[in-house]
């Protein structure tokens, strides 16, 4: 049984890598510019707090 879900998730690792069908739209790679004019302020709050994640899970604002 473990070795089962051991090839599972490698294979779901394996996966992850292969590009995209044409049909499925692609990910951003990065975060968009916050402070773009035109969005809401809605937008620009989402866009900062995922910036701000994106951060803390590289160890830079951390604050430790």
């Amino acid at each position: 049984m473990a070795r089962r879900k051991s090839l599972s998730r490698l294979l779901g690792l394996l996966i992850s890598f292969l590009p995209g069908g044409p049909d499925e739209p692609s990910l951003p790679s990065s975060v968009p510019d916050p402070d773009e004019p035109g969005i809401s302020p809605e937008t620009r709050v989402a866009r900062r707090r995922l910036l701000l994640k994106r951060y803390e899970k590289e160890g830079r604002g951390s604050g430790r």
